[in-house]
């Protein structure tokens, strides 16, 4: 809270926070990437930097460092929206989540597939232009050729995937781009009033859990 407003970023390693609040940081700080998540809903501890405008920017858990990044008004947004989703999915979701807390971005990674190894299927909440918000399975092996045949081959079943779902589809091949996304999309953006916001994170857990269903199967 004591930063200039020219200052933008703040480098502490663990030893500093303790310096600061006078006290040792609990064992899951050490253990768990996730006790640093910006989490405005269900962490009484990152509530306090959110608080005061600031978030967890990196985080090296090898290192034991931690930068945290001012936060700008859309970011504090974003944050405050994905933190009550994820409340919302832990509470409802049947598949593993992924534990990874907003960070200012128009985008959260639910879960990946495979859940060992290299992951390369990516189910992620996003932000569109258009005033779009939607639900995605984004495909990203690095490999351009892979990702394409994988698209391709999820395509040719569209029909069944279609009505397992019950809702329209977007297939979007991205041909000259490396991945590829299929998309449920439903109106909505990060500046509406907190009424449709509720009404957004509804849908997105009650679409996301089908779309994962589907598509994980």
């Amino acid at each position: 809270q004591s930063q200039p407003s020219s200052r933008d970023r703040v480098p502490l390693t663990f030893q500093d926070v303790e310096e600061i609040i006078d006290n040792q940081l609990p064992p899951s700080a050490r253990r768990h990437r996730a006790w640093w998540a910006n989490d405005s809903v269900a962490h009484t501890h990152s509530q306090l930097w959110l608080e005061v405008g600031w978030r967890v920017g990196q985080i090296n858990m090898t290192e034991e460092r931690v930068t945290f990044a001012r936060i700008r008004q859309r970011e504090r947004a974003y944050i405050d929206f994905f933190s009550a989703l994820q409340t919302d999915m832990r509470e409802k979701a049947s598949f593993p989540l992924k534990d990874i807390g907003p960070d200012g971005q128009s985008w959260l990674t639910a879960a990946t597939l495979p859940e060992g190894g290299p992951q390369s299927l990516y189910f992620i909440f996003s932000f569109a232009r258009g005033g779009r918000f939607r639900v995605e399975l984004y495909i990203d092996t690095t490999d351009q050729d892979k990702n394409k045949r994988i698209f391709d081959q999820l395509h040719a079943a569209r029909d069944e995937l279609q009505v397992a779902i019950d809702t329209d589809i977007s297939w979007e091949r991205l041909s000259e781009k490396r991945a590829s996304r299929i998309a449920i999309y439903h109106p909505g953006s990060i500046t509406d009033d907190e009424q449709h916001l509720v009404v957004l994170r509804s849908w997105a857990v009650d679409t996301m859990s089908r779309f994962y269903e589907v598509f994980a199967e």
